[in-house]
């Protein structure tokens, strides 16, 4: 696998949340039978429900597609995942996810790797909008 993508901090109290969705973008459903992508989601501040942490559909992996209109609205089987901050979560580019909205004062920050197959070309998302106020240093 080749590291293709990071992100940054999701801006606090009352954002938006990320819609679900499956991370095997560019791909037309039915998904493959093997798996594409791997995301490692590195928790840098305690996910809580209060928090706005990633929600995950267990399962939805096994059905090879992007989630409906529907399926977005019911979010049927969310579950939180919630961990204390130094945390790594992986998950695979099939399975639904996106996160819960904050409810408490500050951001969220966590640092998504999203790795590829050696095959596929790396997607990159663009200029990073991590700027040295967000990021602390020794």
């Amino acid at each position: 696998m080749s590291v293709d993508a990071n992100s940054e901090p999701r801006p606090g109290k009352a954002a938006p949340t990320l819609p679900v969705h499956a991370d095997n973008n560019w791909l037309p459903a039915p998904f493959p039978e093997w798996e594409t992508l791997l995301t490692a989601c590195w928790a840098l501040d305690d996910f809580t429900l209060a928090g706005g942490p990633t929600k995950v559909i267990p399962g939805t992996n096994a059905l090879k597609r992007y989630p409906s209109p529907d399926d977005l609205l019911a979010e049927d089987g969310a579950i939180p995942i919630e961990c204390p901050a130094g945390s790594i979560v992986l998950w695979n580019g099939s399975i639904w996810h996106g996160n819960y909205s904050r409810t408490i004062e500050g951001d969220r920050v966590s640092l998504h790797q999203t790795c590829t197959r050696l095959s596929f070309r790396p997607v990159h998302f663009g200029p990073s909008r991590t700027t040295a106020n967000s990021v602390k240093t020794g």
